[in-house]
């Protein structure tokens, strides 16, 4: 069996059959946004909604939206500083990185757009001046420091509007998995916590993600059948989310081990901080 997110040739296609060699093909389904079946969500109540009004998500048509990427910060008499891509992460920085006039940057670069084209980039730049000083949350992303400019891009992107009574983090929303059989056109569908992306079995004392939100844990225990989880950083609603759990070792196989270095050596500094946090709460 092979499978491809790029599609087969006529002529593989023909090998397979006469082999008897299934091939399959994977997308997603860009057309059911929905949120995991197997995850708790973090949701907050809509301060626009009438009281007392049952939780309520309307997810509405695909339209062009800008998409803010690659967000540089320029400092005076220094290196710059990049913010990450990925949205969660970003629209916490850009929510609680303030310049010293109380601007945050999340007012500074996020403007009306309303003539963008799907698919087109623009490259935006707006000089402070005079030069401010910032104040970020941490400095794991962007630095306190004197800045000079900000420069960004923005690129038009299919993307959906949320409304209802909740508010809750749009890197929730999964897309349906669907394999389809290029021999005989079967297609099976799975949500994307049904796959198995992760390893074997988890081992204490490692970093894990998820990518549906995009969350990092630490593993700080198993007993038996029980695993004690540490989430690390789990950026929603513009928040950074930490805590302790315990969860049955059978729903494990969707964690996927950390490898990347540069990662690694931020949750471990993310991870100092939090016990030390969590042990000082707990001596209070």
């Amino acid at each position: 069996m092979f499978v491809s997110a790029a599609g087969f040739q006529s002529g593989a296609i023909e090998v397979a059959k006469a082999h008897g060699v299934d091939l399959f093909t994977v997308t997603y389904d860009e057309t059911e946004p929905q949120l995991p079946r197997q995850m708790s969500t973090v949701t907050l109540r809509n301060p626009l909604a009438p009281p007392g009004m049952e939780p309520e998500i309307e997810i509405g048509e695909p339209t062009i939206t800008a998409n803010l990427e690659h967000l540089k910060v320029i400092y005076a008499g220094g290196p710059s500083a990049v913010l990450p891509n990925e949205q969660s992460a970003l629209n916490y920085y850009l929510a609680k990185s303030r310049l010293a006039d109380g601007r945050g940057l999340m007012d500074v670069v996020c403007q009306p757009i309303f003539d963008l084209d799907l698919g087109e980039v623009r490259h935006e730049r707006v000089v402070i001046d005079p030069p401010q000083q910032l104040s970020v949350p941490d400095e794991f992303f962007v630095r306190r420091g004197l800045v000079i400019a900000l420069e960004w891009t923005i690129t038009g992107r299919m993307g959906r509007a949320i409304s209802g009574t909740v508010r809750f983090d749009p890197g929730m929303l999964t897309k349906p998995v669907v394999y389809t059989n290029v021999i005989t056109g079967e297609a099976l569908r799975f949500s994307i916590d049904q796959l198995p992306l992760g390893s074997d079995g988890v081992q204490v004392g490692r970093f894990y993600f998820i990518t549906t939100p995009l969350n990092y844990y630490y593993c700080a225990g198993i007993d038996g059948k029980t695993v004690t989880w540490h989430i690390i950083e789990s950026f929603q609603c513009g928040e950074l989310f930490q805590g302790t759990f315990t969860q049955q070792i059978e729903w494990t196989h969707t964690y996927i081990p950390v490898a990347d270095k540069k990662i690694l050596r931020r949750l471990e500094k993310r991870l100092q901080t939090y016990l030390l946090r969590r042990n000082a709460e707990r001596a209070a």
